[in-house]
């Protein structure tokens, strides 16, 4: 696990630092107890997992548990007790 501050930028919402850093957006919401949008000059604790994993186009919750060999309720609870994914979404297993 790694850690680190970003401080940011005007241009920067949720969604974007949780991509460009590879993190899972309920991940990035929960350690920073996130509850607005970002303004410029917020500071961010930045957590890297170990195991992260990117929903590609047409897979379900179901799918990628078989995939990653997790069971899909220990999936949804890891990433907040999600019900549903999305092309995109970073998911921690």
């Amino acid at each position: 696990m790694k850690k680190f501050f970003y401080r940011a930028k005007i241009s920067d919402s949720i969604v974007s630092v949780s991509k460009k850093f590879s993190v899972p957006t309920f991940c990035l919401i929960e350690d920073n107890n996130l509850a607005h949008e970002l303004k410029e000059g917020d500071i961010l604790l930045i957590i890297k997992r170990e195991k992260t994993y990117v929903v590609k186009a047409n897979e379900t919750l179901e799918s990628i548990s078989e995939k990653l060999n997790v069971s899909p309720e220990k999936l949804s609870f890891i990433n907040g007790k999600i019900s549903y994914v999305f092309y995109g979404l970073i998911l921690t297993y």
